[in-house]
Order: structure tokens, then sequence, then C-alpha cells
């Protein structure tokens, strides 16, 4: 009976590069340090898991103080949300307006802000690292609530508003993931929890706060002691942080 030979070299370069993938794997993982190279893949790494730069290597007293900073950011942005919200007839009156549904777009309309920021400000943290996105944020939440104490107009409140919805939606975005910067997964209990308390608190203080002032000294100290306890914060995180 005639011989059928088996042809297999179509399949050689297959089961080459297959090989190759082998051997690639099992050699140690080469880390070009050289993150100016051009051309060249690179790795950011730590050099070893006890860096003393690594967040997670801090003491507990640059944790925790890192962790405050953050947690007041996240109290006070939410606050601003409802802090205007007693004032709005008087707002209404000071712009010679008496539609009601502007009014309730005072609180609504940073609301909206709140849930555009993260869209775009978690990813930006995880390229750029979460301090200057907070930073840069923090200063932007600070010149809107700034501005819009000193809005001319009902339109241009609403803007400033929006706006500063947006920045102050930096802390939810981008907290969660510094604390898993900062502590270890047994440690991230208490941490999450005092973390979380400023969203729920903030805006039950805001309506109190806000119509003590309102009342007192007028609607738009309301938005003036947010910005300067903003601006004491900024301070802080200016002196240091992690990244």
């Amino acid at each position: 009976m005639p011989q059928h030979s088996v042809h297999i070299a179509p399949h050689m370069p297959i089961l080459e590069a297959r090989r190759c993938d082998e051997e690639a794997l099992a050699e140690p993982s080469h880390i070009d340090t050289d993150r100016t190279s051009p051309g060249k893949p690179n790795i950011v790494y730590w050099e070893s898991p006890g860096t003393a730069d690594k967040a997670i290597n801090w003491n507990i007293k640059k944790k925790w103080s890192n962790m405050a900073t953050i947690s007041i950011i996240t109290f006070l942005t939410p606050l601003a949300s409802t802090i205007i919200a007693p004032a709005v007839p008087q707002i209404l009156h000071s712009f010679n307006s008496s539609d009601k549904t502007l009014g309730s777009l005072l609180v609504s309309i940073y609301i909206l802000g709140y849930a555009i920021g993260p869209l775009f400000l978690a990813p930006l943290s995880e390229v750029y690292g979460r301090l200057p996105v907070l930073n840069v944020c923090t200063a932007l939440f600070l010149i809107w609530s700034i501005a819009c104490a000193l809005a001319p107009n009902f339109g241009s409140l609403l803007v400033f508003r929006i706006l500063a919805g947006v920045a102050g939606a930096c802390p939810l975005a981008v907290g969660g993931g510094s604390i898993a910067d900062l502590f270890v997964q047994d440690e991230r209990g208490l941490a999450m929890s005092i973390f979380i308390a400023g969203p729920l608190v903030g805006p039950v203080v805001g309506p109190v706060a806000g119509g003590f002032l309102a009342e007192n000294v007028g609607w738009r100290w309301s938005l003036w002691v947010v910005a300067i306890i903003v601006k004491i914060i900024w301070e802080i995180l200016l002196q240091g942080g992690f990244e």
C-alpha cells in the first residue's frame, strides 16, 4: 500500500511561537527602570513591599491625618449641596424672581454635577495620582464656591453651582481608592466607616447651618463659610499627602 506522508511544516511556525511564549513565561520578569527610554515598555512598581514612600507603609499618624483630611472634604462637599436650601426664598427675592422651580434647581443642579464628576475624575486619579486630582478639584471647588457667593444674577449662580458640584464629586470618586492605598484590608473597615459618614451627615447638617446663616448674616455667607473651610483644608492638602 502506498505510504501517505504527513506534512507538518505548515504547523511549525505555530509550534515555534508557542514554545517562545512558554519560555518567556518561564523566565523571570524583567522590569525596565529607565522610565524615560523611548520605545520600551515601562512598568511602575515599588522596589519592595516595605518601601517607605508607599502609602500603606506610612506611620499611623500620617495615615490618619490624610484620612481625616479626605473625610472632612467628603463631608463639606455634600454639605454644600443642601446648605443653600433654606435660603432659596431669600435668594429668589434677592434676584427679583418668584419662580419656585428655579429655586429647586439650586440644589438639584449641584447634584447633577455630582453625578457627572466621577465619570472622568476617578479614571484621571488612576492615571495622574489621587493627590494631584484631589488638589486640582479642591482648588476648583473653592473657586466655584466663591463664585457662587459673588454671583451677580440667578443664571450665573446656577452655572457656578453645577461646576462646584462637578469639582465637589472628587472626594467621593477617589476616596475609596485612597483608603485602599493607605490601609491593609483588615484596617479598612473603620476608615471606610468614617469616610462614608461624610456623605450621610453632610446633607443633614447643611440645612441647619444654612438656615442659621441665612437668617442672621444672609444667604451669601452660607457659601462663604463653605469656601473658607475648604481653603483651610486645601492648604493642608498642599503641605503633603499621597499619590
